[in-house]
């Protein structure tokens, strides 16, 4: 199923949308909406052995303003009378404007946060607060310019009302990808148990008595059971990697194309950030020489073990005909 004909401008009428009308009356609602009028690369391509869905941001974009302007019309203001309505209307205004400059300060620091925990999920490789302010400050010299970050990482709003959407959460299909990992669990033991074999044969040395390696097999023999224990709570956390993966792919789209005035700044290269932060926290692993973390002798990270097996990456593409229209009318307008 393709979602750029499900999430466009010519689906049917949603709720969100019926607010598209009182919404164009506050200024700078009206220039956000505007903005996702123009033409640019709102198309995400995300494919992968448990994904292949084509999601088209405008409409999502929009859903995410509808969620902004329902929030500033929740908190209490002034009256019904017109002098008390425009100032509603400014206080509506400038609470817009807060969240997008609250949203623009936090989005890069939670993408630089989350590799980080990939890092540590992916090579066990430790990084403490003060060196997470370090990587921060390095990634925002070279990628980020004078942009103001949020270094507490505050979650941000737009990924928590991207999984609002009825029609994105259906198109993932989360039980559908789940039902396909612990299928391809069971169809890839032998494989694991293999690599089990691998780590045994790494560790039995002739200077074991035998005494010491039959205590390793025995070991080694509960580690496969442990495995085959684990297995709805490792498919459970890579069908959340996958899903994660998905709402910050979009989430990166949407800030360039929704939150990022093209007239006055330069999109941000995410693929960039989140290269030089994998790159950062190598470089402190090393300087603290443990990019191997020691483990006692005959010890298996089970993770490990099991995501050699698998291929649950997302592979995300937005390299579409219309980007290169895009760039170039962000020079003419920068020219002109």
């Amino acid at each position: 199923m393709n979602l750029v004909n499900k999430l466009s401008g010519t689906q049917r009428i949603i709720p969100e949308e019926n607010n598209l009308k009182d919404m164009s009356k506050i200024p700078f609602l009206k220039k956000l909406l505007d903005r996702l009028s123009a033409p640019q690369n709102t198309n995400v391509k995300l494919t992968g052995n448990y994904v292949n869905i084509d999601v088209d941001t405008t409409t999502l974009s929009r859903q995410i303003l509808s969620f902004v302007y329902k929030s500033e019309l929740s908190i209490p203001g002034a009256g019904n009378n017109h002098e008390k309505s425009e100032n509603r209307q400014k206080e509506i205004n400038d609470g817009v404007k807060k969240w997008l400059t609250q949203e623009k300060s936090i989005i890069p620091v939670n993408i630089i946060k989350r590799e980080v925990d990939l890092m540590y999920a992916e090579k066990k490789l430790v990084t403490t607060p003060e060196e997470l302010d370090k990587i921060i400050d390095i990634v925002k010299e070279k990628h980020l310019g004078n942009k103001e970050l949020e270094k507490p990482g505050i979650n941000c709003s737009t990924p928590s009302v991207l999984k609002l959407n009825n029609i994105l959460t259906n198109e993932i299909n989360e039980p559908g990808i789940k039902k396909q990992l612990s299928h391809d669990f069971t169809k890839k033991m032998p494989e694991m148990s293999d690599n089990l074999k691998k780590e045994l044969a790494n560790h039995i040395k002739k200077t074991l008595s035998n005494d010491e390696t039959k205590k390793l097999i025995e070991q080694y023999s509960a580690y496969k059971t442990d495995i085959l224990n684990s297995h709805d709570k490792l498919t459970t956390m890579m069908t959340g990697k996958i899903r994660s993966d998905i709402y910050y792919a979009l989430t990166e789209n949407i800030y360039n194309t929704l939150l990022c005035d093209k007239y006055t700044e330069m999109p941000l290269d995410f693929s960039a950030i989140r290269e030089e932060t994998r790159a950062q926290v190598l470089r402190i692993a090393e300087e603290k020489k443990h990019t191997s973390p020691a483990k006692s002798s005959g010890s298996v990270d089970i993770d490990d073990i099991v995501h050699r097996s698998f291929d649950f990456s997302t592979r995300v593409t937005t390299s579409y005909p219309e980007q290169d229209i895009t760039h170039v009318m962000d020079i003419l307008k920068r020219m002109s």
